[in-house]
């Protein structure tokens, strides 16, 4: 996939919604900017070149604030997520794997919400989960800030919450350790603090 000589059709992908997790697996978003084709031809690329072994889809709805899978839901340690429940209680779940099909893949509707799968394909019994509640204003709804914010990401600047309560004491709660740099980027603070 990405070869400009090839016709994609109706293919559109953003990395903001593919999340490779390990154990074979890579989660992808199906939102408003991933179509389902663009999913299908990954999938059957990552698995002719022996990249990943399931590929396990979040089928989420086309609304603003879940643009991408990245702002809905997100691992804040092996075992540990954070997610906006409002968005993935609207999702359903759907898996693609190697198949000798044509297309090289077989599609497989999910029974078990998507953490669950989640939680299963990576070994465990079940996933700790850490709650943010949605935005409640319509400004961050459209700028897609509904999410939990991972604070060590590139993109916190873009996906904090004006929502009560907020995401940092819910990771506090659930035992996060949470740092704050305000001001200017990650890297370049830490830079400055070890020069």
């Amino acid at each position: 996939m990405g070869d400009p000589t090839q016709d994609h059709g109706l293919a559109t992908l953003e990395g903001g919604d593919v999340m490779p997790i390990g154990k074979g697996n890579v989660l992808i978003g199906m939102s408003e900017r991933t179509s389902r084709q663009a999913i299908s031809q990954l999938a059957a690329t990552l698995f002719k070149k022996g990249a990943a072994e399931r590929v396990i889809v979040a089928a989420m709805p086309k609304i603003r604030a879940a643009m991408h899978l990245d702002t809905v839901f997100t691992f804040a340690d092996r075992d540990c997520v954070l997610l906006a429940p409002d968005f993935l209680a609207k999702t359903t779940t759907f898996s693609y794997r190697p198949s000798n099909h044509p297309s090289g893949v077989e599609f497989v509707a999910e029974k078990k919400p998507f953490v669950d799968v989640v939680a299963q394909a990576l070994g465990f019994k079940k996933l700790r989960v850490v709650e943010a509640a949605a935005a409640t204003t319509s400004a961050s709804a459209r700028n897609g800030t509904a999410a939990p914010t991972w604070c060590a990401r590139r993109r916190a600047s873009s996906m904090r919450t004006t929502a009560t309560p907020t995401p940092t004491r819910c990771w506090r709660k659930a035992g996060i350790e949470v740092i704050t740099i305000v001001g200017a980027e990650l890297g370049r603070d830490v830079a400055a603090a070890t020069a």
